[in-house]
């Protein structure tokens, strides 16, 4: 079972400001830097997507890793890892599993292919207080998925001793803080995401305020540019999910335009 806060976007300069935080310092210990590619595969009709399951393969500073996580309850969600080379090697260990549910095993046992991936790199230190424990890591990187890429830069504390509520509210902390959003989507659906179009193209008043780089950094906005060298923004369906209950957007109502000086 892994229990897991996300934090996203998070930029360099406030991932530092945290873990340099008061109240985390004295207990951190020396941070390490792992260099991370990871795949995601699927069935071709998305099987363990619809099942509520992920399946990857990872390289871990090029130790390879195949892991299988379950729906999430909370902060929690079942989780199965082992050792393999490939994907096929991974999915045949897991599949040795008696705990595993039918229905993801018989996704397992079709044909999987990668649907997106990530190339970050991972600056993370153990947190231990003696009541509480977790892996707190700041990831920095892409997101990748049918060609196109998009910025990856989230924190994570992932609990080793404690509990759910305990790191809640040690998250909570860092929230208030430090400025930060908690994230509910994972990487896989921020990677995915990127190759969806976008639902409608955003309006110039809106791409020039300060809200647009961090709705680029969550995967809420795209962007491209066209012949002439403009730049076109868009909306994605994660950010039409997303931001309304986030930010309180109504994009079904026009924004009003700048007042003019006469």
């Amino acid at each position: 079972m892994e229990t897991e806060l996300k934090l996203s976007p998070v930029t360099a300069a406030q991932a530092e400001r945290v873990f340099s935080d008061p109240a985390l310092a004295p207990h951190l210990a020396p941070g390490r830097t792992i260099r991370m590619e990871t795949t995601w595969y699927d069935t071709e009709d998305a099987a363990l997507q619809a099942l509520g399951w992920t399946l990857r393969l990872r390289s871990e500073d090029g130790r390879p890793v195949c892991t299988l996580k379950g729906p999430k309850h909370g902060l929690s969600c079942p989780e199965l890892e082992t050792p393999a080379e490939s994907i096929g090697e991974g999915a045949a260990k897991l599949l040795a599993r008696e705990t595993l549910p039918e229905a993801v095993r018989g996704a397992l046992e079709q044909p999987l292919l990668a649907r997106c991936g990530a190339r970050f790199t991972r600056r993370a230190a153990r947190y231990d207080d003696g009541a509480l424990a977790f892996e707190l890591s700041h990831d920095t990187g892409v997101l990748i998925c049918g060609g196109v890429q998009g910025p990856l830069c989230e924190m994570e504390l992932e609990l080793t001793a404690g509990t759910e509520a305990q790191l809640t509210r040690f998250g909570e902390h860092l929230c208030a803080e430090h400025g930060l959003p908690i994230c509910r989507t994972g990487k896989k659906t921020r990677a995915l995401a990127l190759a969806e179009p976008p639902l409608r193209e955003i309006s110039p008043f809106f791409a020039a305020s300060e809200l647009l780089n961090y709705c680029i950094r969550c995967g809420y906005v795209s962007f491209r540019m066209d012949e002439d060298s403009r730049v076109h923004y868009g909306l994605t369906a994660l950010g039409a999910r997303e931001m309304p209950a986030r930010f309180g957007v109504d994009f079904d109502r026009p924004c009003a335009a700048p007042e003019r000086e006469e």
